[in-house]
C-alpha cells in the first residue's frame, strides 16, 4: 500500500488539508485555502439582498479551496500521487444545496441565481427553524417517534427543514432540483462520479435510521402538498465513515492534481470526523470542539433519549457504540463580533502598539479579574440555544452591567457564559444517567486561549485534557480516507487509537474559583430558565424586529 492518506476539513470559512503518514500518523505537510466570499449574511454577491437569520455559502469556493489546499499541501509533503492510498473529506453541517442531474448547482442556473434558496444553506442559516417547528408539530399529532433520538424537538440548523424551505418558498427551484444534497456528499459525487449519502449526515440531519430508513414520505406530504417527492431528493445509497464511496474520477483527479483511482471515503460530518482525529475511542468521552460554534460528541454505550439534546444514534463513529451530539451556537462568532464592535479605539491601538491581536489583549486583561470580580453574567445565545432549549429564536443577554463596567469585564463574562452553557448539557446528559467519565477540548480557541480553558476547568470542576494537535478534523478526515483504502467502519476505532496523539496539556480546577463559579451558574440557570419559556422577553423582541425589517 502506497504510504500517505489525505485529509481535507471544510469548515465554516476554509478547506484545511492534511497530508498524513500511514505508518507514523506524522502530518508531514498542511494548508489553508479560505473561502473567497466566506458565509453571506446580508446580500448575495449579485446584490440580492438576505432576510434575518440567512447564512449562504457559493459552491464554487468550496471547489477553489479543495483544489488549492490539497495541491498545496501534497507539493509541501513531496510526494508523488502514486503514493496517496486514500482520500477523506468532512464538512459542517448540516451544509446542503440544491443540484441538477449532472450535480450542478442550481444558484449557477441563470433562472435561479437571484434566488437565495438556490446556494448553500450554511449549517448556521436559522431561518427554516418555522419549518422545523412543522416538522415537529406534525410528528406530535401522529404520535410519531421521530423526535425521541433528537431532545423532542427538530432544529432549523438540520437539513430536512432547510429542504422544505426550498420546497415551500422556491417550488420552481425545487421542481428543478434533482438532489438536495448535504455539501459533504456534493463533493464526494464530483470526485468519484458516484453517488452516495454519508451515514453520519443522515442519521444526524435527515433522521435516517438503520431499522426503518428514512422518514416516509408520506409524512411529509401530510404537511403539505409542496413537499411531494422530498425524500426522493437525496441518495439513498447509505455509506458509512470509513467506507469506500467511490475511485477518484479523471475529473476529480484533475481537480486535485493527483491520479485517478484513488479510494475516496464516505463524507463525514466535521465535528464526528474530529472525534477520529483526537484519538477519542472509548466510551464516556465527552468531546468539546470549540471555534466559530461548538459541538459536544459524547461516546456511549448508554441509550437515552434526552430531552434538548442534538441527537444521539448508534453506529455513527465507532460500531456498537452510541453517539451524542449537542452544541452551542455561538462560541467564536461571539467573541469575534465583541471585540470587532463593541471594543473602543483605544483598545485597538494598545493592541497595535502590543503586536497583539485584539481578542489577545482582552484576554490578557480579563485574566487579571478575579471570578465573580466582573459581577457579570451572560447567556451565551447569541446565535440562538442549539443545546438544550433548541430555540435559535433567543439571543445574547448580560445582566449587571454598569457605567463602570470595561470592555474586558464584559469579553471575560462571555468566555465564562460559554462553560456555563457546556456545564448545562453536561449536567443534562448526566441527570438522564448517561455518565462521563473525562472532558477533553480541541480545536482553534483551546490552542489559543489557556484563560478559557482554565474557566471551563473551574466551572466543571473537573480536569480538562486539550488534544495536543492541530487540524484535528482534516486528521480524521485522512483516518477515515485510510481507512477507505483498507477495512473501511470496522477498522475506525483501531486506526483512531493507533495514531492518537497524547493529551500534553491538562487545566485542572482551582477549588477557590470553582465555588464562586458554583454561585454564578445558579444565576446563569436562573436566567436560562426565564428567558429560555416560551414567548419570553427575547422571542417578543425578535419578532418586532423581523416586522421593523419587513420580513
Amino acid at each position: 500500500m502506497p504510504g500517505y492518506s489525505i485529509g481535507i476539513d471544510f469548515g465554516s470559512l476554509s478547506a484545511r488539508a492534511v497530508v498524513m503518514d500511514l505508518d507514523s500518523g506524522e502530518i508531514v505537510s498542511s494548508a489553508v485555502s479560505e473561502y473567497e466570499h466566506g458565509i453571506l449574511t446580508d446580500r448575495l454577491p449579485n446584490g440580492v439582498l438576505l432576510a434575518v437569520d440567512w447564512a449562504v455559502q457559493i459552491p464554487q469556493d468550496y471547489l477553489d479551496s479543495l483544489n488549492a489546499s490539497v495541491r498545496e499541501a501534497v507539493s509541501s509533503a513531496g510526494i508523488s500521487p502514486e503514493q496517496v492510498a486514500g482520500i477523506g473529506l468532512d464538512v459542517t453541517a448540516s451544509t446542503m444545496l440544491p443540484v441538477d442531474s449532472q450535480g450542478n448547482p442550481l444558484c449557477e442556473d441563470p433562472r435561479f441565481s437571484q434566488d437565495p434558496n438556490s446556494y448553500i444553506k450554511v449549517w448556521k442559516h436559522h431561518a427554516a427553524q418555522k419549518y422545523a417547528d412543522m416538522i415537529e408539530e406534525a410528528a406530535r399529532k401522529d404520535g410519531s417517534e421521530l423526535l425521541d433520538p433528537f431532545g423532542g424537538h427538530i432544529s432549523g440548523e438540520h437539513f430536512l427543514p432547510k429542504a422544505m424551505q426550498i420546497a415551500m418558498e422556491s417550488p420552481e427551484l425545487y421542481n428543478a432540483s434533482d438532489r438536495i444534497l448535504e455539501v459533504g456528499d456534493w463533493l464526494v459525487r464530483l470526485l468519484c462520479g458516484t453517488e452516495s449519502r454519508g451515514y453520519c449526515g443522515a442519521a444526524f440531519k435527515t433522521y435516517y435510521s438503520e431499522e426503518t430508513g428514512d422518514v416516509p414520505a408520506s409524512f411529509f406530504e401530510s404537511i403539505s402538498p409542496e413537499l411531494s417527492g422530498l425524500s426522493d431528493k437525496y441518495p439513498k445509497n447509505i455509506a458509512f465513515p470509513g467506507d469506500c464511496a467511490g475511485r477518484l474520477s479523471k475529473e476529480g483527479a484533475e481537480l486535485l492534481g493527483l491520479i485517478p483511482g484513488i479510494p475516496v471515503a464516505a463524507a463525514g460530518v466535521d465535528a464526528h470526523t474530529t472525534v477520529y482525529g483526537c484519538g477519542v475511542s472509548k466510551p464516556r468521552q465527552f468531546l468539546m470542539i470549540i471555534g466559530t460554534s461548538t459541538c459536544e460528541m459524547l461516546l456511549s454505550d448508554t441509550l437515552s433519549c434526552i430531552d434538548g439534546i442534538s441527537g444521539v444514534v448508534y453506529d455513527s463513529i465507532f460500531k456498537d457504540m452510541y453517539t451524542y451530539e449537542c452544541g452551542q451556537s455561538g462560541i467564536g462568532d461571539m467573541f469575534a463580533w465583541f471585540a470587532e464592535n463593541q471594543v473602543p479605539p483605544e483598545y485597538h491601538r494598545e493592541a497595535e502598539e502590543k503586536g497583539l491581536a485584539i481578542q489577545q489583549l482582552l484576554t490578557q486583561k480579563a485574566s487579571a479579574l478575579r471570578p465573580g470580580e466582573n459581577g457579570l453574567v451572560a447567556l451565551d445565545w447569541w446565535n440562538g440555544v442549539r443545546s438544550t432549549l433548541m430555540d435559535f429564536s433567543l439571543s445574547g443577554v448580560i445582566a449587571g452591567l454598569t457605567t463602570e463596567t470595561s470592555p474586558e469585564e464584559i469579553y471575560r463574562a462571555l468566555l465564562e457564559s460559554t462553560a456555563f452553557g457546556c456545564r448545562k448539557i453536561i449536567d443534562t446528559l448526566e441527570d438522564s444517567g448517561v455518565r462521563i467519565d473525562t472532558l477533553i477540548a480541541t480545536g482553534g480557541i483551546p490552542h489559543k486561549n489557556p484563560l478559557m480553558m482554565q474557566i471551563y476547568a473551574d466551572v466543571m470542576g473537573r480536569d480538562v485534557l486539550v488534544v495536543d494537535r492541530d487540524q484535528t478534523g482534516s486528521v480524521g478526515s485522512a483516518i477515515m480516507g485510510t481507512a477507505a483504502a483498507g477495512e473501511g467502519f470496522s477498522s475506525l476505532a483501531e486506526l483512531t487509537e493507533k495514531y492518537a496523539m497524547p493529551f500534553s496539556t491538562v487545566y485542572r480546577p482551582d477549588p477557590s474559583s470553582s465555588a464562586v463559579y458554583e454561585r454564578l451558574y445558579r444565576a446563569y440557570c436562573d436566567m436560562y430558565s426565564f428567558f429560555g419559556e416560551k414567548d419570553s422577553l427575547l422571542h417578543r423582541l425578535k419578532d418586532i424586529r423581523k416586522e421593523a425589517r419587513g420580513n
